[in-house]
């Protein structure tokens, strides 16, 4: 059964106006007035699609993740996601602020644990704990790369910035491995 042309643009527009609103002010600093006025839509209509601005705002996050993650058995980082977190420096910005507990993060970072995790215990010495450690350090410190990344305005050219990401995780991985 095809979707309503009618409903997929003006959810286009809907977010489209948030993403926009987004690169002036925060989510908690946005209302919905703002939001049907720069999408050119009135109140009733936002509502007959989303709860709130939260609600909207996790559609978007729901989107973003499916674009970058389209087949779920295999979640990677890559130069995609960069490039998707650079075309939408507004959203992210907000994101890396204040949404990280998002239920669709936690449910993406539980599925590359358990990936990682299922590679890493084929080593003899695995031991569960370091790797928990291990898994976080390397987690944490590449949101707070990309992180500082988009709050400075994506300085670094996504190329550049990957290269880098893959230059720290290599000599982290090393050094781990070497000892």
């Amino acid at each position: 059964m095809g979707r309503d042309r009618r409903v997929v643009y003006t959810k286009g527009v809907i977010k489209e106006a948030l993403l926009k609103l987004l690169n002036e002010n925060t989510l908690e600093g946005i209302t919905i007035k703002e939001i049907c006025s720069e999408a050119d839509i009135n109140r009733a209509t936002f509502y007959r699609h989303y709860k709130d601005i939260y609600d909207l705002f996790e559609q978007i996050e729901k989107e973003i993740i499916d674009e970058v993650y389209p087949d779920k058995s295999e979640i990677i980082f890559g130069q995609s996601l960069l490039y998707i977190i650079y075309e939408n420096q507004g959203f992210y910005k907000e994101f890396f602020s204040k949404h990280l507990d998002s239920p669709v993060i936690i449910k993406v970072v539980e599925e590359l644990y358990s990936e990682i995790r299922s590679l890493a215990e084929k080593d003899k010495n695995f031991s569960p704990k370091e790797f928990k450690y291990t898994f976080d350090y390397f987690l944490y410190g590449i949101i707070g790369i990309l992180k500082e990344w988009v709050e400075k305005g994506c300085n670094e050219s996504v190329e550049e910035l990957y290269q880098i990401i893959v230059s720290i995780s290599n000599r982290q991985f090393n050094q781990i491995l070497i000892g």
